[in-house]
């Protein structure tokens, strides 16, 4: 796998995306949203549309198709923020804000309102009088996300080799798969760990991440596992931009599963693990993600890497 050239050679850009992560909400203070889905839901699937960074083809992000009400609308597949955020336009301005809450990027927190909306669909999922939150129509690099809050009820097989995401019964889980403990934290994110010898770290499964992230402090504090080999220009979910150093990071275990050396992006993550009770020592994005075909069961909080990619 190439890496980033040095800043002195060149500077390339990705988007982070990752990590929008929602205050705590009590549950009193919306309306229940239902979830329903055609069929069984066994086995159907969601198409992933995959966008490429044009300066790094290292990173790289994960669309889905849906629709609010009849209206489509395209989001990044993303289970690193806690709710589904959309753009502010002509149609969303029809519902009333709700609340107001806090949200926090790798670099910069920021406000949304939220509202509710009527119906929410993707694929065979679909949810009614389903929140979400609103950003300004002034921040060109602020995506749509697909949050947990639309995922955490079911479970799923990411197939990243097809770029597809299987929606499943528990009963289609083959009963020879080793299935892992899963730890959600407060807003429903993910956890995993990695591991090299006499190392372990934690961090977020965050398929809305377009390259993994580790903190800078981790980074510090075990710096063999570590190579620098350039810098790159990062946007996190607030749209906030920062320069970020690029390290090339040793081969590590996941899941079972050894994985080769790859590039990450270094950051303070201080700022979101300030809003959770769990803090990261990394993001994993798409760099990784892209390794593997997953499955996770996010309602029964169980998890398996289904098959190791080239």
């Amino acid at each position: 796998m190439p890496f980033l050239t040095p800043k002195s050679q060149k500077q390339g850009q990705f988007f982070l995306g990752c990590l929008s992560i929602m205050a705590a909400i009590s549950c009193s203070t919306f309306q229940k949203a239902d979830l329903s889905c055609s069929g069984d839901c066994a086995e159907e699937t969601v198409k992933l549309i995959l966008v490429k960074d044009t300066a790094d083809q290292d990173s790289a992000h994960w669309y889905v198709d849906g629709t609010v009400g009849d209206r489509p609308y395209r989001f990044i597949l993303d289970t690193g923020a806690g709710l589904t955020k959309m753009v502010t336009d002509n149609y969303l301005l029809r519902f009333n804000t709700i609340a107001t809450k806090d949200s926090s990027g790798v670099f910069s927190k920021t406000k949304y309102d939220l509202i509710t909306v009527p119906k929410l669909r993707v694929g065979p999922l679909s949810k009614t009088n389903f929140t979400i939150a609103l950003t300004a129509k002034n921040e060109p690099d602020v995506k749509p996300v697909l949050g947990m809050n639309f995922f955490k009820d079911n479970a799923f097989n990411f197939l990243f080799e097809t770029e597809e995401v299987q929606v499943i019964d528990r009963s289609q889980i083959p009963p020879q798969l080793v299935l892992l403990d899963l730890f959600m934290g407060e807003n429903s994110h993910p956890y995993v760990d990695l591991s090299w010898q006499g190392v372990r770290a934690q961090g977020v499964w965050d398929t809305g991440a377009g390259m993994t992230v580790f903190d800078s402090g981790f980074i510090k504090k075990y710096p063999r596992l570590f190579r620098r080999v350039g810098s790159s220009t990062g946007t996190d979910s607030t749209g906030t931009k920062s320069e970020t150093p690029i390290y090339e990071m040793r081969g590590f275990v996941l899941g079972g599963q050894q994985f080769p050396s790859t590039r990450i992006v270094a950051a303070d993550l201080s700022i979101p693990n300030s809003t959770i009770k769990t803090p990261m020592d990394f993001i994993l994005g798409f760099n990784v993600l892209r390794k593997a075909n997953w499955l996770f069961d996010f309602r029964n909080r169980k998890w398996a890497i289904l098959k190791m990619l080239p």
